[in-house]
C-alpha cells in the first residue's frame, strides 16, 4: 500500500516541459548562440545593451512560454574611469517585465533595457558606503571616498538581471528555467 499511494501521485502531476533555452547576440567571440544552463549567470562585456540579445525557447509543441525579467540596481564609486561597485549594499530589485515576442511562434524574445525608473538604487548614506569599503578592508577607496574629488561621485547603475523562463500548465505559469545576466557597472 506505501509503495501504491506515491506511484498515483506521481502518475497524476504531469511533468514540467522541459525548456532549452539559448541566448544570441552576446558580444562575446561566440558567432552562435550560446545554451544556458539553469542558475547559471553570464557576464556581459562592457557597452553590451539587454535589448541587444535574442532568448530562443524549444519547448514541446502546444507548451504556452513568456520570458520576464527582473533587474537589480546597485551603486558605484567613479573615480573618473575606475569605478568600484558595491553590489548587494544598496541593491534595489525592480518590478519583474515581460519580454516582447519577436514572432508568432512565442519562442525568441528580446528583452528591454532598463527604464529610467530602474536606474534607481535603494537608499544608502555616505555612512553606509565608509562601513562598506571598511568591511572590504578597501583603503584605497575609502581614503579617497572621504576625501571627496571626482570619487565622491556614486553611481548607481542595472548590476543584474535575472530572466525566467515560465511555461503555462495546469496550475498556470511556472518558472521552467531561471538565468542571470550581470551587467557592467559605472562604464
Amino acid at each position: 500500500m506505501s509503495v501504491v499511494l506515491p506511484l498515483l501521485l506521481a502518475l497524476a502531476a504531469p511533468p514540467a516541459p522541459v525548456v532549452t533555452v539559448q541566448v544570441a547576440g552576446l558580444a562575446s567571440a561566440e558567432k552562435t548562440p550560446r545554451a544556458v544552463r539553469r542558475g547559471e549567470t553570464i557576464d556581459l562585456s562592457l557597452g553590451q545593451q539587454l535589448d541587444g540579445l535574442t532568448i530562443v525557447v524549444t519547448a514541446p509543441q502546444g507548451t504556452a512560454v513568456r520570458v520576464q525579467r527582473t533587474v537589480t540596481t546597485s551603486i558605484s564609486l567613479s573615480d573618473e574611469g575606475p569605478h568600484r561597485d558595491l553590489p548587494g549594499l544598496a541593491d534595489q530589485v525592480h518590478p519583474a517585465q515581460l519580454a516582447v515576442a519577436l514572432d508568432e511562434s512565442g519562442r525568441r524574445f528580446k528583452i528591454a533595457n532598463p527604464s529610467d525608473a530602474e536606474q534607481k538604487a535603494g537608499a544608502y548614506t555616505r555612512a553606509t558606503i565608509e562601513r562598506e569599503l571598511r568591511r572590504r578592508k578597501d583603503t584605497r577607496w575609502l581614503t579617497a571616498y572621504q576625501e571627496g574629488g571626482c570619487c565622491a561621485q556614486v553611481i548607481e547603475a542595472p548590476s543584474q538581471a535575472r530572466v525566467d523562463v515560465q511555461v503555462y500548465g495546469d496550475k498556470g505559469w511556472t518558472t521552467a528555467l531561471t538565468f542571470n545576466l550581470r551587467l557592467p557597472m559605472g562604464c
